[in-house]
């Protein structure tokens, strides 16, 4: 029974159809295997990003800030602890009131160092106290290295800038010493801390107070290297004036914006509780506030470096699936290169063989699947290229055939062809045996007509000012007049704007001669015709043709429509008329956004010819 079933799915139809038969392969060999690895590399991913991502923004968020905030606080009771200090303020009333480089001036400075001292003795990174009297002496005091000359030297350059107006705000607030100042020390940086200092017995400002810090200690607080987050993070405290106080490569003093690294980020991003985080730069951005001072610190992670663990799992990955794809390859090729590739190759040698004289081989049908159907298909176009070939040469001698007759043709007709200059000289000749024999009217007819020759013949469907064509008009319709015995009248109406428009030359001559000829005919009333010419809202030239004669049949009407009609491009022809036709012709060469429009009735037939006039002065 099993063995049965299987005979019958090998020989099932199925089975025959390479499409199947491949599909089937990519299915099991590859589509399987790359999917699997897909669901499991998208599964570890998204859970080892998320808890990478969780630690990364907690410690950020929170533990700097908590940090920092300690220090902050310790900086800040320092302060109020020396300018609360009896024995500071006792000190400040006699310096306000001394002169600078007297013994009482000095006296008071040892006294005022004794309190610093005391107050600051477990805090080294706080590198110099200055102090700016109610009188705008200044005072510093700056512990012995060689190293914080720099501070002193800042101090004494910049004291008058660093002095609290007595109006200022009695908050607490930072400054940083520039990398762009003269004394800028880069071994030892500092920030600063400044307010106005308030004497409460007397209610009265009575200095100045600031605090030069080294960064490098609240540095290493909220850039710590021991974390594990250190490698990839990087935490920059900055002021209000975008000032860095201190980050992970010591670029205190500098701008934000002036760091390269810093540049593309945004410190006025506001603060979402929610979701403190984005990504500006490609790394994951966020601020937060201190709970003193004006700083902010912004918590900024290195995207890439982060990932770089998963990258190495992603190579990982993709090692594997270079493997299985190289040994699902090499099996397929194993089974395809037997069933598929060989009949292959057999007809691709037989194709590249083929010439004019190898067109009676034929290939063996050995396969029941489409390689077979490309056998028999090559088979037949063998058979079809010889068939085409024997038509072909029948065709190219009746093509010979042919050509011979027409070029005989051609001469025949170049040699009935009759030189212009023959007919003007032979009207000229005319002309001047009617003036000898006193036919003024003959001659004037025949300047007229030697006048429409000569525009008619010369440049044919060359550009010309509108107002030469209705000059020959008025020459073709006079010419007529006479031919007609005056049985009918015109009128032509220009305006002035329309006289220098360019035009094709007789573009209007088969509407006037589809009048005389065809709407004049068998009328037993004066006929008329009139044309006007105007330009529309600035942009259209209207070219409009108007008789009074017999008016053109519903039917006949029909048809001239589809003839100017965008759909009749390739019916160009006319049967009543080969001057409409030639109309039809010339105006979708010349125009493309041509419009034409024919209304028929009693005793009025009227064309209209509608152009752009940016389309004529483009031609």
């Amino acid at each position: 029974m099993d063995k049965k079933f299987l005979i019958i799915k090998k020989d099932h139809p199925f089975f025959h159809k390479i499409r199947h038969q491949f599909v089937l392969l990519l299915i099991i060999f590859i589509l399987i295997p790359m999917v699997a690895l897909q669901l499991v590399n998208i599964c570890v991913t998204e859970d080892y990003t998320f808890q990478k991502n969780q630690a990364i923004l907690s410690e950020n968020l929170m533990l700097s800030r908590e940090l920092l905030n300690n220090y902050l606080s310790a900086y800040k009771e320092i302060y109020f602890n020396i300018s609360t200090d009896a024995n500071f303020m006792s000190n400040m009333v006699e310096f306000n009131r001394t002169e600078k480089d007297t013994m009482i001036y000095r006296r008071i400075s040892a006294s005022l160092d004794t309190t610093i001292v005391s107050n600051t003795l477990l805090y080294p990174e706080i590198q110099a106290v200055g102090v700016i009297g109610a009188n705008h002496a200044p005072y510093i005091y700056v512990y012995k290295s060689i190293k914080n000359h720099s501070i002193e030297e800042y101090f004494n350059a910049h004291y008058q800038e660093l002095e609290q107006p007595d109006d200022a705000s009695r908050e607490l607030r930072t400054g940083v010493i520039s990398a762009s100042d003269p004394n800028y020390n880069e071994e030892t940086p500092s920030f600063f801390i400044r307010s106005t200092c308030i004497n409460y017995e007397r209610l009265s400002p009575m200095c100045t107070l600031i605090l030069f810090i080294n960064p490098e200690k609240i540095g290493s607080a909220i850039n710590n290297p021991t974390s594990q987050v250190y490698e990839y993070t990087s935490r920059v405290l900055i002021n209000n004036n975008q000032e860095i106080l201190c980050d992970k490569n010591n670029h205190t003093g500098y701008l934000l914006s002036n760091i390269d690294e810093y540049r593309a980020l945004d410190p006025e991003t506001p603060i979402n509780d929610d979701d403190p985080i984005e990504i500006q730069d490609e790394k994951l951005f966020s601020r937060t506030d201190t709970d003193l001072f004006d700083l902010s610190i912004l918590n900024i992670i290195d995207y890439n470096k982060m990932n770089h663990s998963l990258v190495i799992f992603w190579i990982t990955i993709v090692g594997l699936l270079v493997l299985i794809l190289s040994i699902t390859f090499f099996l397929v090729s194993l089974f395809v290169g037997k069933k598929f590739i060989s009949p292959i190759e057999k007809i691709a040698k037989a194709m590249k063989s083929l010439d004019g004289t190898h067109l009676n081989e034929r290939i063996p049908i050995l396969q029941k699947n489409e390689i077979g159907d490309i056998e028999r298909s090559y088979n037949e176009m063998l058979n079809q290229i010889q068939t085409l070939l024997e038509e072909n040469r029948l065709q190219t001698e009746h093509l010979l055939e042919m050509n011979n007759i027409a070029c005989n043709e051609e001469l025949k007709s170049l040699e009935l062809q009759i030189n212009p200059h023959f007919i003007f000289n032979t009207l000229d000749t005319i002309n001047w045996t009617a003036i000898r024999d006193g036919s003024t009217d003959v001659s004037r007819q025949l300047n007229e007509l030697a006048a429409i020759l000569r525009y008619t013949v010369y440049n044919i469907n060359h550009i010309v000012p509108l107002s030469d064509d209705i000059d020959w008009i008025h020459q073709y319709l006079n010419l007529q007049k006479i031919r007609f015995s005056h049985s009918f009248s015109y009128d032509i109406f220009a305006d002035e704007n329309t006289l220098q428009l360019k035009i094709h030359k007789l573009l209007l001559q088969p509407f006037l001669e589809n009048a005389l000829i065809h709407g004049f005919d068998g009328i037993t009333w004066p006929g008329y015709l009139r044309i006007d010419c105007n330009i529309l809202c600035g942009k259209i030239l209207r070219i409009q043709i108007t008789d009074n004669g017999c008016g053109i049949s519903p039917e006949k009407l029909e048809e001239i429509r589809k003839l100017f009609s965008d759909t009749g491009e390739k019916n160009w022809t006319f049967s009543n008329s080969i001057g409409l036709s030639n109309i039809a012709w010339r105006t979708r060469k010349y125009y493309e956004n041509r419009h034409i429009m024919v209304s028929s009735g009693h005793k009025c037939t009227c064309f209209k010819l509608f152009i752009p006039v940016q389309e004529m002065e483009a031609t």
